[in-house]
Order: structure tokens, then C-alpha cells, then sequence
């Protein structure tokens, strides 16, 4: 199936919030990995991409993949750079006989919840890191999920030991005889982050990007079967601060494609690529950009501050209140936002396929705010940027959509 009727496909199916639906069930980040795990004949907890978007031969007779997951890079910010910047090599390299076309992101569409997914192959409200700060019922707080603390600063870390209740691919692909290695920051190794989602992984680091394309080389160079998961940081960053699809966008693309143009397209062999990204941006401007606490009467019915995204807002209603609070949250908010209750959003298939687990239930709270075009709704948390311009954990196209691509080398 061509690229563009994939995208209208995916931008067809919509949600009680508006936005894209994720397709946990065939074309979305669980079945992105469980197709890696599938061309090196491992079994998956969730199914593959199927057979009417990706031929099945393109991944037959694999002993080495490389799953490039690039921080921040949408489906169509790639489609941009590769109009601006004249080509990549990249889509050069499916081209020739490998495939490409978008698949969509986690919701929400944040690297918490969408590199759980990438690395456990399975939904949000299976894995548990449903957003970016979360209420931990278990922990008595709200919690920052990237150093899983508490998000005020006022206490230690968290113990990551045993968070996420699902095995890890690394530890699936270890258990049939494929050796998995994760690529990542030297920073990030060892983080409450790593040590949920990497279990059961070879952990080598790097520092800039041209020893990130030497190591993936050297990787994928190796004997026997192997799973590489290969993490790209600088992109996410540079949009939150400068925006998406600008000069310093199109910058790195450009950077990055020609390390693993010279690294890797030309220098591996026997090796089947993977790129896709957590999520793409939307870009968001000041007068955009609304602090939910100017709206008072919205918090008398709140048990704990706003959690989630600035783009996916989740609320916690008190005891007895959530009706109230999604009334209050219409009126308040209606012009701003979309709302919905948690157990639409839960019904909708937003989180996962099939009923939820309690610590889902338990973390997305009782009503949903989906921020309307390319609107932010802040708190203002210690330490928050609220000048961000690029912004992701909506469910526009722009957030949602992420590239699949496959080349064999």
C-alpha cells in the first residue's frame, strides 16, 4: 500500500477528543517492534505490522536488526526535510527495495509512554508509563516519570526496580537466543528510565553523534542474531526549544543522515533497519499557552494537581466530584479544550486494547483535556519550561503520525 493512503487511513479514524487514533491493534509503535522481533523469528506480545502494509519477505532471512528510534521526528516533519533538504538518505535506502510509510504514536504521544511501548511492545495501559508526570497511588504523589521523583523536588528517587510489570523485548529476544543491545546517552545509563525499560539488555553508550553512528556500526557487526535499539536525543530538544521544521531542524536531519549515510548505510551489511521516532511536534506560541491556574474554580474539585502532558491533560477528581469536575473543566475550559472522561478515553482504545489495569485507571485520573489546535495547557510544576515552542502528547497528526521505515542493507 502506497505511503499517502496509509496516512489517510490513519488520519481518517478520529477519537472522542478529535485528533488521530492510535493503532495499537496493526499500525502502531507495539507493532513497529514486534515486527523487529518478528524478523528475527521471536515471538511478540503484540502482532506484527500485517502483511497488507509490509511484505513479508523483506524481513525473511534476518539475523540482525537495527531499530532506530529518533526522539521528536513526525511522519510529516520528515516528509518536510526531505523537500527542503533536497533528499535523504534514509528514504534513499528504502527505496531500493525496503518500505516506508507512517504508523502511529503512543497517547500519550511522549517518549515516557511511547519508548515504553518500543521497548515492551505493548500499549500504554499495559506498560504503565502513561505519561510524562503521573500520579503514583503506590507512592502517595505526583511524580516527574523521567527521573521518577517527586515532581515538587521534595523527596529522593524512586526505586524503578520492577515499575513496569511487563518483560522488556531485550529480555524476550534474550530468553529465544538474540542478543539485544541498547544504545543510549552515557548520561541516561543507569536512570530510573533505562533500568524500567532496557531490562535485560547490553547498555553501550556514546557521546555526540559521530561516535552514536561508529557504535551502531560496530553493533551490528557482530555474530549471530541481534536486536540493536539504537536511541537519538538531539532532535526532541532542539524543537522544544527552537521549534519544528525550522533551519535548526532541518540542521540536524541533515547532520544525522549524513552520520548514518557514512556509518552505517554504506559500511553495514546483513543488516535489516528500522527507523521510527516516539512522536512528531506541534509548534506552540505564547499567546497559545494557557496556565490553568487562572481558572480556580477548577481545582475545588481536584484531589491532585493536573498531571499528564501540556498537551493531554489528566485530572483527579476528589471523592464524589468527577462529574462535577468535568462540568466545571467544560465551562472553564470548553473554548481551550476538549473534554472527556477517562472511561471514554478508556472505551475509545486511547491507552491500549481491551479492559485497563487498576494502575492505568489509577494514573489517567477521571477527565481528559485535549488542548484544540496547537494550544498548551500549563501548570506551572518547579522547573517547567512553559516557553517551550515545539510540544508533543497531543493526538494532532503532527504528534501522532511517526515514520516506519525499513532498508535491508
Amino acid at each position: 500500500m502506497r505511503a499517502d493512503a496509509v496516512e489517510a487511513l490513519l488520519r481518517k479514524e478520529t477519537t472522542p477528543i478529535g485528533g488521530v487514533r492510535p493503532r495499537y491493534e496493526d499500525l502502531g509503535l507495539p507493532n513497529a517492534i514486534a515486527t523487529a522481533l518478528k524478523a528475527l523469528r521471536v515471538p511478540a506480545p503484540s502482532p506484527p505490522i500485517p502483511r497488507a502494509y509490509l511484505d513479508a519477505d523483506l524481513l525473511r532471512g534476518t539475523r540482525t536488526v537495527l531499530v532506530l528510534a529518533i526522539d521528536g521526528l513526525g511522519y510529516q516533519q520528515l516528509l518536510t526535510a526531505k523537500r527542503k533538504l533536497g533528499g535523504l538518505a534514509l528514504l534513499d535506502a528504502a527505496r531500493d527495495g525496503g518500505s516506508f510509510f507512517p504508523i502511529t504514536a503512543t497517547v500519550p504521544s511522549t517518549t515516557v509512554s511511547a519508548i515504553g511501548t518500543l521497548c515492551t511492545a505493548v500499549p500504554p495501559q499495559d506498560h504503565g508509563l502513561v505519561g510524562y508526570r503521573l500520579f503514583l497511588k503506590e507512592f502517595g504523589g505526583v511524580a516527574n516519570m523521567i527521573r521518577f521523583s517527586p515532581v515538587d523536588r521534595s523527596g529522593p528517587p524512586y526505586d524503578p526496580t520492577g515499575f513496569v510489570p511487563v518483560p522488556t523485548v531485550f529480555e524476550i529476544a534474550a530468553a529465544r537466543g538474540v542478543r539485544p543491545y541498547v544504545l543510549t546517552r552515557e548520561r541516561y545509563i543507569g536512570s530510573a528510565l533505562s533500568t524500567m525499560v532496557h531490562r535485560g539488555a547490553q547498555m553501550v553508550g556514546y557521546v555526540a553523534a559521530s561516535d552514536f553512528g561508529v557504535r551502531i556500526r560496530q553493533l551490528v557487526a557482530g555474530r549471530g542474531r541481534r536486536l540493536v535499539f539504537a536511541y537519538w536525543d538531539t532532535l526532541d530538544a532542539l524543537c522544544h526549544r527552537f521549534g519544528t521544521e525550522g533551519d535548526e531542524f532541518l540542521a540536524e536531519v541533515a547532520a544525522l543522515d549524513a552520520v548514518l549515510e557514512r556509518e552505517v548505510l554504506r559500511r553495514a551489511k546483513g543488516v535489516t533497519v528500522l527507523l521510527t521516532a516516539d512522536h512528531g511536534h506541534i509548534n506552540t506560541f505564547e499567546g497559545d499557552r494557557l496556565d490553568l491556574r487562572t481558572r480556580p474554580s477548577l481545582f475545588d474539585h481536584l484531589a491532585v494537581p493536573p498531571t499528564g502532558e501540556p498537551r493531554l491533560v489528566y485530572l483527579h477528581a476528589r471523592d464524589g466530584q468527577a462529574d462535577a469536575l468535568r462540568d466545571v473543566a467544560e465551562t472553564e475550559l470548553g473554548e481551550w479544550a476538549r473534554v472527556a472522561t477517562a472511561q471514554e478515553a478508556f472505551d475509545a482504545g486511547l491507552f491500549g486494547v481491551g479492559p485497563p489495569s487498576d494502575r492505568a485507571r489509577e494514573r489517567v485520573g477521571d477527565v481528559l483535556l485535549a488542548p484544540k489546535r496547537d494550544r498548551a495547557l500549563i501548570y506551572g510544576y518547579p522547573g517547567e519550561r512553559i516557553d517551550l515552542i515545539g510540544r508533543h502528547g497531543g493526538l494532532s497528526p503532527q504528534e501522532m503520525l511517526v515514520p516506519f521505515l525499513v532498508a535491508r542493507l
